[in-house]
């Protein structure tokens, strides 16, 4: 990642703000543009640009307004933060100090493109797999499912791969473990999770359909081809497709399928086959099945509102459920449910669910269905005195998709939102001034279309799976780190 430092000097007033495009070169608008191609690391050792800009706005606004864009505009991301000037006579030094003087301000802005870095592919795939149908990063290990392979002789029994990040960053690749199961599961890899050194794998037709969870973890040695750990079998029984979602974080493993959402806790001897700690059920009436996501103590349960016994649909809704003090070793009510204003009731509202700190975002992949502009995902924010019943803090949508919201994936500002049935996914980013209703999309990208794509965000980096994608004339699927 490339890095420049701009000094801001605040100044008494601006009769009114000029436009983006009156904006003179000297205020840096342009330079973001004229140097992307050509910036270098070199480039962090810089001396101060100097702008002026009104004392009564934020830096944050400021660079929302005149910056930001510019970068977008030329395939780039910009990430902003209080911070530190480089000083020294000129290019080559690398001081560093803070600006004494009180009445300037520092930002720290780094330029990157949002370009491929790495293709990841089955050293041993497939046509049919369907690899990248569900995808997971943690740290410097991506896992990626690939539910439809068939081992020794067994259809859709299923596979996970891992990739492992080289020293000298991402590049196109093969796994360094293949994860299978040592039964004969069914869809494993159709929903996949990774946390540090555990990795958790869904198999929701195993078991007649019941659904199994696997756990792997890390030999010491690194990743290598194994089988699980141990596995969660379907508290709930025949045809519970236990397994179609789970998360994890830490210590702590969250699954469900059509039923309820069952949290299991590591003991202190490690991983092993073992019944939930916890079972989290909706006690509002809802109906559905949907996502699940962990962060931290909170889990989020979705509930897509289809359907009921008489195949009736209904609004769907997201439940937050907070660890009780006495751990996940009892099952609580939800602490809030989260809805969206307009909502119908088929539009599949918690089909999918992500969260990252404070922050939850769900999917409605059938909003405005037949519109030509599919589907929607809706993000909220804790309340500062706890989540609560609430609705959306903003909707995030975009033209021309078909079923934005099957998949949905957060960290920090960034939001990642998938349209399966296009094969694209959308990147949104968080305004200085807080999420709101867009339709601006920071970048799109595309795969094979009706792609049952799994995606994932970690920090700045990006995995979008594409079971559609021809590996060497077949159809076997990848994924895709940015």
């Amino acid at each position: 990642m490339n890095f420049f430092r701009l000094r801001v000097d605040p100044i008494s007033r601006y009769d009114a703000l000029p436009s983006p495009k009156d904006l003179p070169p000297s205020l840096g608008l342009f330079f973001v543009v004229k140097t992307r191609t050509t910036i270098s690391e070199e480039a962090d050792t810089m001396p101060c640009t100097k702008l002026s800009i009104p004392s009564a706005w934020s830096m944050s606004s400021f660079v929302e307004a005149h910056l930001r864009k510019s970068a977008l505009i030329a395939g780039l991301l910009l990430s902003v933060t209080q911070g530190w000037c480089a000083g020294g006579p000129g290019p080559g030094s690398d001081a560093r100090s803070p600006l004494p003087n009180a009445g300037r301000s520092n930002i720290s802005m780094a330029l990157s493109p949002i370009a491929q870095l790495a293709e990841l592919t089955a050293s041993d795939g497939a046509a049919g797999n369907a690899i990248g149908t569900a995808v997971a990063i943690s740290g410097n290990a991506v896992v990626v499912g690939a539910p439809d392979e068939t081992i020794n002789g067994n259809t859709y029994q299923g596979a996970a791969y891992v990739f492992v990040k080289p020293a000298n960053g991402w590049s196109n690749l093969t796994q360094v473990a293949k994860l299978t199961a040592s039964d004969n599961s069914q869809l494993f890899g159709a929903a996949v999770a990774i946390s540090g050194d555990t990795i958790a794998v869904g198999a929701p037709w195993s078991n007649n359909f019941g659904g199994t969870v696997y756990v792997f973890t890390k030999p010491s040695s690194g990743w290598a081809d194994m089988t699980q750990t141990a596995e969660f079998s379907s508290p709930g029984g025949l045809y519970d497709g236990f397994g179609y979602f789970v998360g994890i974080s830490g210590d702590t493993i969250v699954s469900s399928g059509p039923g309820p959402a069952y949290v299991f806790v590591r003991p202190a001897s490690g991983w092993a086959d073992m019944a939930p700690t916890a079972e989290l059920s909706d006690n509002t009436g809802a109906y559905g099945n949907g996502g699940v996501a962990i962060s931290g103590n909170t889990i989020v349960v979705g509930l897509n509102g289809c359907c009921d016994d008489n195949g009736f649909v209904y609004p769907g809704q997201v439940d937050v459920f907070v660890k009780p003090a006495a751990g996940w070793v009892i099952s609580p009510p939800p602490s809030a449910v989260l809805t969206g204003t307009d909502e119908t009731e088929e539009d599949f509202f918690g089909l999918s669910v992500a969260i990252s700190g404070g922050t939850v975002v769900t999917g409605a992949p059938y909003h405005q269905f037949h519109t030509g502009n599919d589907g929607a995902a809706y993000v909220f924010l804790k309340p500062a005195g706890g989540w609560t019943n609430m609705s959306q803090t903003a909707r995030l949508s975009a033209s021309s998709t078909v079923q934005l919201g099957y998949s949905v994936a957060i960290s920090g500002g960034l939001v990642l939102v998938g349209d399966h049935l296009t094969g694209s996914a959308y990147l949104f980013a968080v305004p200085s001034s807080g999420w709101k209703t867009t339709t601006h999309t920071v970048a799109q990208f595309s795969g094979a279309s009706t792609d049952y794509q799994g995606i994932s965000l970690q920090g700045r980096t990006i995995v979008i799976g594409s079971p559609g994608t021809s590996v060497n004339g077949t159809v076997e699927g990848a994924a895709f780190v940015y």
